[in-house]
């Protein structure tokens, strides 16, 4: 019997920013009133989670989407539920 998740895709985007870019990391310091997002290189970056938030909210204000959407994004109910089928990775600086 052949698994339907034996295959993987990988897309590779360049997002450029028309206006001022944010992204927190929820900390804050003494010189700072927010902590920039950063990477092990100390570069600012965006969660891949924050992406696929973004993405789902997106894709979710058509409410006939919910079920499918449930399918590949995952989702929690009590003790049952199911992990999502989409994986997205941090947003780096190039």
């Amino acid at each position: 019997m052949k698994n339907s998740l034996d295959h993987r895709y990988i897309a590779r985007f360049i997002v450029e920013a028309r206006t001022a870019l944010f992204v927190g990391s929820g900390d804050s310091s003494l010189l700072n009133d927010a902590v920039i997002q950063r990477d092990s290189f100390g570069f600012p970056m965006i969660p891949g989670t924050t992406i696929t938030g973004v993405i789902r909210h997106k894709l979710s204000e058509d409410s006939s989407t919910a079920e499918y959407l449930d399918d590949i994004f995952g989702h929690a109910d009590g003790d049952l539920g199911k992990g999502s089928r989409i994986r997205i990775s941090n947003a780096s600086m190039i």
